[in-house]
């Protein structure tokens, strides 16, 4: 059986407003007798003018969790890479095999198998950039994650060659379509231009590597599939949100 591997982002205004409310129903009563809720925002305008604070906290947490769980994507692809070394058996064999039932649970499985270590080497930094770069810029970016995954891994066993496809380069594509797409749809050149940077620099297979000339061991048929998934989810599921030509007068 032939492998194939993948390889080569106003709250005084309220209180005051309050006061006078209660003042008007309760016209014999003093304004001494505020309303809690009008106590709540001077106590918070006088510990947090800017009323930054939750927000800021919000973002804290929001980046601590992002960064731990692409700490766990990290790890999993290592320990199932020495995992394979170790036990008996070879992982490799759950990677993609198109139009194959039992190659199906590579969809799933096939981003976190490598051949060797250089195959997990020269993927690990590229991914792990672009993931960060999804994390930063999009909302729901594992949601994205597992979207390119399915689609492109669906279209490779749909239209792939008859081979065992294995690797993390088929989600690299994908990224970098994705961040292409979705960030020129938003009007946000830096993941873009990020993206495509990285891209460039992944062996400089930016392009070769969707095309057959790559070479008979490189899946670049799953690049491809991958790229689509990529550019169609990062088109059609990003709001158009970049800046609208004005129309003339």
């Amino acid at each position: 059986m032939t492998f194939i591997v993948l390889d080569a982002v106003s709250s005084s205004t309220s209180t005051a407003n309050a006061e006078y409310e209660y003042e008007n129903e309760n016209p014999g009563k003093t304004s001494i007798e505020t309303p809690k809720h009008a106590i709540s925002a001077t106590t918070r305008l006088l510990t947090d003018p800017s009323g930054t604070d939750d927000v800021e906290t919000s973002s804290l947490d929001q980046i601590k969790l992002s960064g731990a769980r692409l700490g766990v994507f990290a790890a999993t692809l290592w320990l199932v890479f020495i995992a394979d070394r170790i036990l008996p058996g070879d992982f490799n064999r759950w990677g993609i095999i198109p139009r194959e039932i039992q190659g199906i649970w590579g969809i799933l499985f096939s981003p976190f198998l490598h051949a060797n270590l250089g195959h997990l080497l020269s993927n690990f930094l590229p991914v792990m950039v672009l993931l960060a770069l999804l994390l930063a810029t999009q909302p729901k970016a594992w949601a994205t994650v597992l979207q390119i995954v399915l689609l492109g891994g669906l279209l490779l066993w749909i239209f792939g060659r008859p081979a065992v496809h294995v690797g993390a380069s088929g989600l690299i594509y994908g990224l970098i379509a994705y961040l292409m797409a979705a960030g020129f749809r938003q009007g946000r050149f830096g993941p873009a231009l990020a993206a495509m940077l990285v891209g460039f620099l992944y062996g400089g297979t930016l392009l070769s590597g969707v095309l057959p000339t790559v070479g008979p061991h490189v899946s670049w048929d799953g690049h491809l599939t991958s790229a689509i998934a990529g550019a169609l989810l990062g088109y059609f599921s990003t709001p158009n949100t970049s800046p609208s030509t004005p129309s003339a007068i």
